[in-house]
């Protein structure tokens, strides 16, 4: 199994990506919101997640082996809102059905 940061938060998602459902996201929201530089709650995050990448296919910016796992890792800058965002998420071999957002924020 892929170690991931402590504290994570989980929200429920129907989520079609790259022709594959997903059910999960898992967020890094310390991460996301670390030194104040931003104050996104769990649903905003949600609800910008699902618009930016409903629907997409994308090709990971890079795969990452882990003994017997990998992770893709995107990079996708899209619109939402009539703002720009860039969104750094992955999808880890151990949990298929689940996204996991990095970081996420305005550009």
């Amino acid at each position: 199994m892929i170690e991931r940061p402590v504290g994570l938060k989980l929200v429920a998602v129907d989520l079609v990506f790259n022709f594959q459902s997903f059910k999960l996201l898992e967020v890094d929201l310390n991460h996301i919101n670390k030194n104040k530089r931003s104050s996104y709650a769990l649903e905003e995050i949600k609800n910008i997640v699902v618009k930016l990448l409903f629907n997409k296919l994308v090709m990971p910016s890079a795969i990452r082996e882990y003994e017997n796992e990998a992770c893709s890792y995107y990079v996708l800058k899209d619109y939402y809102m009539r703002k720009k965002y860039k969104i750094v998420f992955c999808i880890c071999s151990d949990r298929p059905e689940n996204i996991g957002i990095i970081t996420l924020y305005r550009i």
